[in-house]
């Protein structure tokens, strides 16, 4: 079967406003309020049950704004010019205001803002600072007017709609937080860029300030102390995932579901389930229906693929899936820990074991091995660093470096090769191996290269962070964890740390590739050849 995650938005919490006057006046309310009050009837005051006279709506009320919601809400601003327009074509008398800092009417609804200034709406261009109850004489809404450059008190408010923004239903707010353990913790942290923990408003965090978070960090990576716990979702789990990285759905920064937009549209990290609307990203309702269409459609094509006995991530020349040697395995777990899908379980020996359905065979779980316990039939760590011996390594005395670049085939790669097709050209001293992704990647594959006489060794993969472009989501994110930690073999190797080094290239950067390849080239040049050339 599949499931289609739709569980939508709410919208964010005014109570967390309180500069703007919501809980200090009952006449100040919310966006989603007044809809409740316009659909009962007539929109009454709620301190007095009178029809208001003057109204100002405050938009992106928490949104934009770094302390609350870092994002547009993208409907925030329609629907207010919305209300406004029914609110004078209840009563035409109205004096309505939207304050805003940038107003967005993308496309038609364009005309629907044209609309509004016609109908005698009057936008005020600036920044909210402030919402007084004005003693009696109405409310004030400071503004710091952008036009005026300083602030300006708009008083005889009978009402303030506050337009709050759109949070995703990644959770159930009204549930208690699942109790987690320190493993599902870390890893639920760590769902896209394993060293950048969450810490933005809507998350639990025992930290209590930034001050405190950067503390702790300073201590940890000096090695003294422990940093902050990690931060996870509020509310309880929706659909109680039997996941290691535990019960959520991963979930991006801002809290929205993680759904490949470049590559995998709808798709999440658990396989046979596709997150559509305002859970992925906030949407209007017509984006939103085609969302859907979208999300429904995979879930039909993945019922269909099983159905046909077909895998659900088919990839060409795939051959099997990961082939674990338990004689060689240490049971450290990395496996485990690092498969950005949760493919890996363990038995009740703690050997790994393998869900197959799971399983995109990525190679993560390859790269992440220290022993090479893993391996595919026609792929393996042997088989790469059997390709880079093959390559010929010129004599010390040519003055030819020879740099090996382990590229993934999905953007890295592909750049290159439209660098070529273009004819850009870079150093001929380089050879370059595709690889599945660059989680693949062990480090081993770069200390066996230098073995071998190659000068340098570049791992060239995919965007990381939150707006990842990896296939695999946290590949070229794992191979700079790797990374960071080859310098001890480096050293006990008596070779530079500059001989290794990681790049991330999107599959437009094929015009700056080059100079990418040329400038560690000169770095290698200046470093001088590997000393285990020859050997």
């Amino acid at each position: 079967g599949a499931i289609v995650v739709a569980t939508g938005w709410r919208p964010y919490d005014a109570g967390k406003l309180g500069h703007l006057g919501y809980g200090a006046s009952p006449d100040v309310v919310t966006g989603v309020e007044l809809d409740e009050m316009l659909a009962a009837g007539p929109a009454l005051r709620k301190s007095d049950g009178k029809a208001p006279k003057a109204v100002a709506f405050v938009l992106c009320a928490g949104s934009r704004d770094p302390e609350h919601l870092s994002y547009c809400s993208t409907v925030c601003c329609g629907a207010s010019i919305r209300q406004a327009l029914q609110l004078l074509q209840a009563e035409p008398e109205t004096m309505t205001y939207i304050v805003f800092e940038e107003l967005r009417t993308p496309g038609v609804a364009e005309e629907h803002y044209r609309a509004a200034q016609e109908a005698g709406v009057i936008f005020i261009k600036g920044k909210v600072s402030g919402v007084d109850s004005g003693g009696g004489a109405g409310l004030v809404v400071t503004v710091d007017d952008a036009l005026l450059g300083e602030e300006t008190p708009l008083g005889g408010l009978d009402m303030v709609v506050l337009a709050t923004g759109m949070v995703p239903n990644s959770t159930n707010i009204d549930a208690p937080s699942p109790e987690m353990d320190e493993e599902k913790l870390s890893a639920l942290s760590a769902d896209i860029d394993p060293e950048a923990p969450i810490s933005v408003a809507g998350y639990l965090q025992d930290a209590s300030d930034d001050a405190d978070d950067k503390e702790d960090a300073a201590k940890e990576d000096a090695g003294e102390g422990e940093a902050a716990p990690p931060t996870y979702p509020e509310g309880g789990s929706i659909l109680n995932l039997q996941y290691r990285q535990g019960p959520h759905l991963p979930i991006l920064a801002d809290g929205f579901s993680d759904s490949h937009y470049i590559c995998f549209p709808y798709e999440t990290r658990r396989t046979g389930i596709y997150a559509c609307g305002p859970l992925r990203r906030p949407m209007d309702l017509a984006e939103s229906a085609l969302d859907a269409a979208g999300a429904a459609l995979k879930a039909i094509q993945a019922i269909h693929n099983v159905k046909e006995g077909r895998a659900l991530h088919p990839r060409s020349g795939d051959l099997s899936y990961p082939k674990i040697g338990l004689e060689i395995c240490t049971k450290c777990r990395r496996c485990t820990v690092e498969c950005p899908f949760g493919a890996f379980d363990e038995d009740e020996n703690d050997y790994p074991i393998l869900n197959p359905t799971r399983c995109r065979r990525c190679g993560t779980c390859m790269g992440a091995c220290p022993v090479r316990a893993i391996s595919f039939d026609n792929y393996s760590v042997e088989m790469l660093t059997s390709m880079a011996k093959a390559v010929e390594i010129p004599d010390e005395m040519d003055e030819k470096p020879r740099i090996l670049i382990l590229a993934c085939q999905n953007d890295a790669y592909p750049a290159l090769d439209m660098a070529g097709a273009a004819g850009c050209q870079y150093s001929a001293h380089v050879r370059i191996i595709p690889v599945r992704c660059l989680g693949s990647v062990s480090i081993l594959c770069a200390s066996d290269a230098l073995s071998a006489g190659y000068d340098g060794v570049i791992l060239m993969g995919c965007k990381s962070g939150d707006d990842y472009q990896c296939h695999f989501v946290k590949g070229s994110a794992l191979a700079g964890v790797r990374l960071s930690k080859i310098e001890e073999t480096l050293k006990s190797m008596m070779l530079e740390k500059e001989r290794v080094s990681s790049m991330e290239v999107a599959i437009s950067d094929s015009a700056s590739v080059g100079k990418m390849i040329d400038d560690f080239v000169a770095v290698i040049d200046e470093i001088g050849p590997n000393p285990f050339k020859g050997f």
